[in-house]
């Protein structure tokens, strides 16, 4: 297949070129730049408008980081490079004279987070109809609503929307941030450390993106077609396990490895040396909106990924995710 991929060189989306190389597919990246490799070609928007050839889907994983203070600036940096991208794709998708696979992405922050996992007794599928009403759940709902608006899409096109979870991979994102600390033994909690933490492995969320695209015709008539990228046993995980398996896989620096072993069920059982942090310091560092996302999470299961899809996770538990990332 000809792909288009849409933030080809960020965290995820490298990852999904790489696999998709990998399996034999032709990837065309749009990217700011366009300094194309041997093996994809880039293209920056201008010359999208002016590219002739045929695509067969078209894959968006683009938009700049959420996790930092929402300035009214910046917040139009975050709503342009994931809605306006997507109304610009689906606008040179429509030029197309033929069907073309299309898969946006949203994220689970569209459903309402809590900061203890005891409030929240609801898990989240694909099917509830709930939407957070704080700025990210605006966010995710905006994306969507942009993606499945009839009149912005066209019969050719055949859209599905895949809402992410904190993706953990050895090559950046949260795993990449708590790496130094970890290793220098310093373990912390953000928030209670009991807030939801739902999660998936770098790995399962590109195969689930490839697996739309093997499978398209299973969900091609099902509308607004939204998949929930969680790993299984995200809805009964929160933010300590993932304090808990750091500790354990994450070797030290300085070498002290024996007093974890010896201390690791006692951490389980209880955080007796792991520093509670404050929240005004994630507020300083990350502003208000980041710190949201630290320490607010969300119960949510996907109701299609192994039903519908038929897809079998490689990586279902927190712990296997984790030690997958250390051995990289």
């Amino acid at each position: 297949m000809r792909i288009i991929v849409c933030g080809s060189t960020g965290f995820v989306g490298k990852n999904l070129v790489k696999e998709l190389l990998h399996r034999g597919h032709e990837v065309i990246g749009i990217h700011r730049t366009s300094s194309s490799t041997e093996q994809v070609k880039r293209l920056q928007w201008d010359t999208l408008k002016q590219y002739n050839e045929k695509v067969d889907a078209i894959i968006n994983v683009a938009g700049v980081p959420i996790a930092k203070s929402w300035t009214p600036s910046y917040e139009k940096q975050i709503y342009d490079s994931r809605v306006e991208t997507s109304k610009k794709l689906m606008e040179f998708a429509r030029q197309q004279s033929k069907e073309v696979v299309m898969i946006g992405t949203s994220a689970i922050g569209i459903y309402p987070a809590v900061t203890d996992i005891t409030q929240q007794k609801q898990v989240f599928d694909e099917n509830s109809k709930e939407v957070a009403s704080n700025k990210f759940g605006h966010l995710c709902n905006s994306i969507e609503s942009t993606l499945f608006d009839t009149n912005l899409k066209s019969e050719n096109i055949q859209m599905a929307c895949v809402r992410p979870s904190v993706v953990l991979g050895a090559d950046g994102g949260v795993y990449q941030n708590l790496l130094l600390p970890f290793s220098l033994e310093f373990y912390f909690d953000a928030g209670t450390g009991r807030q939801p933490f739902a999660f998936i492995h770098m790995q399962d969320l590109i195969n689930i993106y490839i697996r739309l695209l093997e499978t398209k015709d299973s969900w091609k008539h099902k509308p607004n077609y939204t998949v929930n990228a969680v790993a299984p046993d995200s809805p009964d995980t929160v933010y300590h396990d993932l304090t808990v398996a750091m500790a354990k896989h994450v070797r030290p620096i300085l070498g002290v490895r024996k007093f974890v072993e010896e201390n690791i069920l006692r951490l389980q059982q209880k955080p007796s040396f792991v520093v509670p942090f404050p929240n005004f310091v994630f507020d300083l560092a990350l502003g208000k909106e980041g710190t949201f996302l630290l320490t607010h999470g969300q119960r949510v299961k996907s109701a299609r990924v192994e039903k519908e899809l038929n897809y079998s996770f490689q990586y279902p538990s927190l712990e296997e995710s984790i030690l997958q990332c250390t051995r990289k």
